[in-house]
């Protein structure tokens, strides 16, 4: 049978067609082929997004250390998709050469707030596409054209904008500058809801750089500043929510479970549908540090049912594989963290895939696999080809020196450890937990103004 979108009808397709069936190309040999280029990448996530297992692969005990690389693409059903991906990425030059044209009419008639909020309507564009360094570029210049209006409200998102951006990069302290001038800003003008964004943001920076006491201050301050001006939106719950996460790294577990019942409650009273999978969440990693690990189980998989886009529904999956692993459910771990894999691979979210093979490799030393490293060097160069930030590098090399440990290689465990935590002072983060008690990214309520 001929793939959709090809025609078997003359010799030479009929050849190709063959030949491709016939074919041993892997993900990995066709990654080397292929350049790393923007062009590149749509076509090369819709090949992986149709590869397959194959029916040896699927079955071969092998099969604990196969990576997305070693898949079988389908060629024919990804080039019958080429159209659609060319008709998706002209559309995209097209909306942002489009608003860059509004940027331009206001500009020449003095409006520099509506050039400013083009210019943030194609950051929220590039967003969208996990392009965060084009996201940062369109914020920056944002704030550029508002550099003489200090108290604009544009220019408050424009900073939250950019922060997010370097947020995910991993560019800390620009990250934090951003939120905390953006908190100021909003404050002076008493507007709640963007005061309560940006204090949410510069707690979850310092979260990340595990400084918990002072990102409770800045959650606290969103709260206060809530309180203050009388106002009730989703703020209130990432706050409560966030606050919760500290205070349960800190080892405060009783204080933690009041915090995560009131933000419960918050999230009712403004009726968010969204908020079920990252309280579930949060109450799954709650009883994980109590070690109650099958009500930790129970939590996780409700979080997963009400997860509403595929990247929360990996990073929950990964926490559930770690839950069945730490109840001694080893082999449902492996099953689940393969879960995490296909949703990953299925909607193109190649920067998940790291942290998957993190949890993968994890299992595999547990399981005493002495080839645990593959999955690890995968990981590795997954973040290398989809120019993640340093801090997915650092958290892979910290969990793959605990796995070498694990499997009693010491020397290259030594190494590995060093490597990590040099990345990590790099990045100014000079305290960190062991790579099994780190927060999901899921717990970090963000703001997501648009």
């Amino acid at each position: 049978m001929c793939p959709r979108g090809l025609s078997c009808s003359g010799p030479v397709a009929r050849t190709l067609y063959r030949s491709l069936r016939m074919s041993t190309l892997t993900l990995d040999k066709l990654r080397a082929i292929l350049p790393s280029t923007d062009e590149v990448q749509p076509i090369f996530r819709a090949i992986v997004a149709t590869s397959t297992l194959g029916d040896r692969d699927a079955w071969a005990s092998s099969r604990i250390l196969g990576t997305a690389g070693s898949r079988h693409p389908e060629i024919g059903v990804a080039l019958s998709e080429l159209q659609g991906i060319t008709r998706a990425e002209v559309e995209h030059v097209e909306s942002v050469h489009g608003l860059l044209h509004t940027v331009l009419e206001a500009m020449a008639q003095g409006d520099e707030v509506g050039a400013a909020q083009a210019l943030l309507d194609a950051a929220a564009l590039e967003e969208a596409r996990d392009r965060q360094e084009r996201a940062g570029a369109y914020a920056s210049s944002a704030l550029h054209v508002l550099v003489e209006h200090p108290t604009s409200r544009v220019k408050m998102k424009a900073q939250r904008r950019r922060a997010r951006a370097s947020r995910s990069l991993g560019h800390f302290d620009d990250a934090f500058a951003d939120y905390a001038a953006a908190f100021a800003a909003a404050e002076a003008i008493e507007d709640p809801q963007a005061a309560a964004e940006a204090a949410v943001g510069a707690g979850n920076v310092l979260e990340d750089q595990a400084q918990w006491n002072d990102a409770q201050v800045w959650y606290r301050a969103a709260l206060a500043t809530m309180d203050r001006l009388d106002y009730e939106g989703p703020e209130r719950w990432h706050a409560l929510l966030n606050l919760h996460v500290a205070l349960r790294w800190q080892g405060k577990l009783d204080e933690a479970a009041t915090l995560l019942d009131e933000a419960t409650a918050a999230a009712e009273r403004v009726a968010d549908p969204s908020a079920t999978a990252f309280i579930e969440n949060a109450r799954g990693q709650w009883h994980m540090a109590r070690g109650e690990f099958e009500a930790a189980i129970d939590h996780l998989t409700v979080a997963i049912a009400a997860s509403q886009h595929p990247k929360a529904r990996v990073i929950i999956r990964v926490n559930l594989s770690e839950a069945l692993l730490a109840a001694g459910r080893s082999l449902e771990a492996t099953e689940e963290a393969r879960r995490a894999e296909q949703d990953a691979i299925t909607a193109r979210l190649g920067r998940q895939l790291p942290e998957v093979y993190r949890v993968l490799g994890r299992l595999a030393a547990h399981d005493g696999v002495s080839d645990a490293f593959v999955l690890f060097e995968h990981a590795i160069a997954l973040i290398e080809e989809e120019r993640a930030p340093r801090i997915e590098l650092a958290r892979t090399l910290q969990m793959y020196a605990e796995s070498e440990r694990l499997l009693g290689r010491t020397e290259s465990a030594g190494d590995l450890e060093t490597a990590a935590s040099q990345l990590y002072n790099a990045l100014g983060i000079r305290k960190r937990a062991r790579w099994a008690d780190a927060p999901a990214e899921l717990e970090k309520a963000e703001d997501h103004d648009q």
